[in-house]
């Protein structure tokens, strides 16, 4: 299979989207597809390790006002970036209409990634974008084949549309992340990964639970904060020096306070990292592949009481899997057989397959 990605933004940085982008395309090309990276942002193509392979066809910074005008400007180029091109099917993230895409595309399949509710993505970024979007997304939207959704929950949101669609968790690849059978730590210690200013996290509750339970230590990457005697802020972290710290965890923490979003289910990937480290987690949502109890989960309701009424359900837990081995080794197991980005990509070969036969017929 020939598959077009194409890329709202250049691939060469350090970004999350850039990382799961190159992550997925490297996998389906070790599936034996051939894979084209287009990046919308310049109308550069890019290598699996994210290197620019032509130079910018287009540079005009997207703000303001001339957001609009590169979404003009880049997808009528996009016809001729193409040209040399051969696919059979494109995938992409959702994105801002353009009018000159389809165009560009022709008849070839389309399918787009939903990674989150676009209309309150955009609500509490940008009113101008809020509007445009609202107004055309109907216009995108006809024209896709295919919807890879990263949720039941968004699935749904989607539905009226009547097209074909596949939900598939996000994953990674487990054997970027190393797995210590034991701590060795001489008190429990939890982890935390965010990112400043995203209520959602709820690293407020983190704080309230360090207060509670001194008898435990909690480290935050990825903000900064007051240091106290069992609370460590650590700021912003290289991947590797973040695996570093996290694989010498006993527990992980993830979201707790998703209903900020006007959420229920979610597949982060801090919690898929945890789990690969062989973690146990304790979170506050539907994870999109986790279904019944395991022993190296606590899942807590997605309320903004969850912590305070369940202190010590939450302590309990804390020690239940404290330097529990077995647990540890069956949460790097769940990774590798359920969460590992073969396992996830493999499933969109097969629906892209499918939106390929059916577009023959």
């Amino acid at each position: 299979m020939k598959i077009l990605y194409l890329s709202d933004t250049d691939l060469d940085g350090t970004s999350g989207v850039a990382q799961k982008i190159l992550m997925q395309s490297n996998q389906w090309s070790k599936q034996g597809h051939h894979v084209s990276l287009v990046s919308l942002e310049s109308l550069s193509f890019f290598s699996f390790q994210g290197e620019r392979l032509t130079e910018p066809k287009i540079d005009i910074k997207r703000r303001g006002w001339k957001i609009f005008v590169h979404l003009l400007l880049s997808t009528w180029r996009l016809k001729k970036i193409l040209k040399t091109v051969d696919y059979d099917i494109v995938y992409m993230r959702y994105r801002l209409y353009s009018p000159f895409l389809k165009r560009a595309l022709g008849y070839h399949p389309q399918i787009v990634e939903i990674n989150t509710d676009d209309i309150n993505e955009y609500k509490f970024s940008s009113k101008l974008l809020y509007f445009y979007n609202k107004f055309f997304r109907h216009l995108f939207l006809q024209f896709v084949d295919g919807l890879v959704c990263v949720s039941h929950e968004l699935q749904q949101k989607f539905e009226y549309l009547s097209k074909p669609s596949i939900v598939i968790g996000n994953g990674i690849n487990t054997d970027m992340y190393a797995f210590e059978q034991s701590t060795g730590s001489k008190r429990p210690s939890l982890v935390f990964i965010g990112s400043p200013s995203q209520q959602w996290h709820g690293v407020d509750k983190i704080i309230f639970l360090a207060e509670k339970l001194i008898e435990f230590d909690f480290h935050i990457i990825g903000m900064d904060g007051e240091n106290r005697d069992n609370l460590f802020f650590h700021g912003y972290l290289s991947n590797d020096k973040a695996k570093d710290l996290v694989k010498d965890q006993d527990i992980g923490i993830g979201t707790l306070s998703l209903y900020e979003n006007k959420m229920t289910e979610a597949s982060p990937l801090k919690t898929r990292q945890y789990f690969a480290h062989g973690l146990p987690v304790i979170y506050a949502y539907e994870d999109t592949d986790i279904k019944g109890k395991k022993p190296f989960i606590l899942k807590l309701p997605n309320t903004k009481t969850n912590i305070e009424e369940n202190i010590e359900e939450i302590r309990d837990f804390v020690l239940l899997v404290y330097h529990d081995n077995k647990v540890r080794q069956l949460a790097r197991e769940f990774a590798e057989k359920k969460l590992d980005v073969s396992v996830k990509e493999n499933q969109k070969i097969e629906f892209f397959d499918m939106i390929l036969q059916s577009e023959s017929c």
